[in-house]
């Protein structure tokens, strides 16, 4: 595999060879079942990779070579979008605090919904912060919690953002800027702070984030992080030279029999990815970056070594500590359920308020929508990372393959 962590001896490292060895037969079940069409599974333990196996066909790539597949990482992309925000912060270009409106005028004086009398919103108590667009805590209406009053008072921008369905032809839509921008103009659902929204904020984070980086957030992450830590076949866009490597992108349909996985974007119909790039989001939407699981395993590894790797440091120790730390106080995390709070592009595990799990506490990772998965447990000095390509993958029953992958990690240590 390209320019990943050296091999290890799993015996040498505290793990049993022979349990670790059961992740194979597991994810092996998965695809024969056709429950993924393929899935490559990585660990690593104090800094070396114990295991690397993949199975299944990555469809539009030849044999072995599947390891080094490049990937859709959909939000898998969003613990890097909140290293890059923490890199501009440590260079004081902004702050966690800072109003968005700072960067972005139109997202001045924000209207709450007032649900006793929807024809008079009220003042939001605070401004809408940078923190807050990264830890979910916006108050932003989402496509699942639209009022009402506020679909027929606001449709026009409600279309514009995409928040529901509009017949808008490809080529009259919108930039995300514009979007971003359409998006200032609908009232918050809840002041900021109060409650959890996911990913709403990091369209509106990408847009301050590219314009502190002379529009031009592509080359800022190359050189701030992909080219330091040698991510080589990370990036938001690809080479054509690059474009066979990309594993074909798969999809849940459902039918009156059963669910059937499809392959909905292969070689000849993902162009969208070539130069320029225009429904890139760093949070993930459109795909989110393009990577492998190895150069992901890299940027994994640094999170777990305190900001560095193989001297190329990107982040100070207590930046890398405020990225874990508790965003969200009391706030219920829907997608994880209780036990979790909501960092700066990561879940991170607590262990409060639930029965207890294998992962150590202060465990933390994310995934993305086609089934992406990474977790990384400080105490333990473990990381795992999963790559697969397959949308609405929860619409399979008991289709639990990243947990799976997790709790036959953590068995193999002794």
């Amino acid at each position: 595999m390209n320019n990943s962590l050296p091999d290890g001896d799993p015996s040498e490292l505290g793990l049993d060879p022979k349990r670790l060895a059961q992740i194979k037969p597991a994810m092996t079940r998965f695809v024969n079942a056709k429950m993924l069409p393929h899935v490559t599974t990585l660990v690593a333990k104090s800094g070396k990779i114990v295991h690397l196996d993949t199975c299944g066909t990555t469809a539009g790539i030849k044999g072995s070579s599947s390891v080094n597949a490049l990937h859709r990482l959909y939000s898998n992309s969003k613990p890097i979008a909140g290293i890059a925000t923490l890199v501009m912060c440590e260079r004081g270009q902004l702050a966690l605090d800072d109003p968005v409106a700072k960067f972005l005028p139109e997202w001045q004086d924000l209207l709450v919904v007032n649900f006793d009398e929807p024809i008079f919103p009220r003042r939001s108590k605070r401004d809408l912060t940078i923190r807050d667009l990264l830890a979910n805590t916006t108050g932003l209406l989402t496509p699942q919690m639209i009022p009402e009053f506020v679909r027929s008072e606001y449709e026009t921008s409600l279309k514009q953002v995409g928040l529901i369905k509009s017949n808008i032809k490809a080529t009259e839509q919108l930039t995300l800027r514009e979007r971003v921008l359409a998006y200032a103009k609908l009232p918050l659902l809840s002041h900021p702070g109060d409650s959890f929204a996911y990913h709403v904020g990091y369209p509106i984070l990408e847009v301050i984030l590219t314009k502190l980086a002379d529009d031009n957030l592509e080359q800022f992450l190359t050189e701030t992080i992909f080219k330091p830590l040698r991510m080589n076949d990370t990036s938001i866009c690809i080479r054509k030279s690059k474009l066979s490597r990309l594993a074909d992108l798969f999809a849940v349909r459902r039918t009156e029999a059963e669910p059937v996985i499809t392959v909905i974007e292969d070689e000849k119909h993902c162009k969208r990815y070539l130069q320029p790039r225009t429904d890139f989001d760093l949070g993930g939407a459109g795909g989110g970056l393009i990577s492998t699981i190895g150069d992901y395993t890299r940027f994994a590894q640094m999170l777990s070594n305190g900001g560095e790797l193989d001297g190329a440091r990107i982040l100070g120790r207590k930046t890398l500590e405020l990225m874990q730390s508790n965003h969200t106080n009391h706030l219920s995390i829907p997608l994880t359920g209780p036990g979790f709070h909501w960092g700066l592009g990561v879940a991170v595990y607590h262990g409060q308020g639930c029965l207890p799990r294998l992962r150590s506490v202060g465990t933390y990772g994310w995934g993305g929508a086609a089934g992406t998965h990474c977790f990384i447990d400080p105490k333990e000095q473990l990381i795992g990372v999963l790559f697969t390509q397959l949308l609405n993958h929860d619409q399979i029953l008991d289709n639990n393959f990243r947990d799976v992958f997790e709790r036959l990690t953590y068995q193999a240590l002794v």
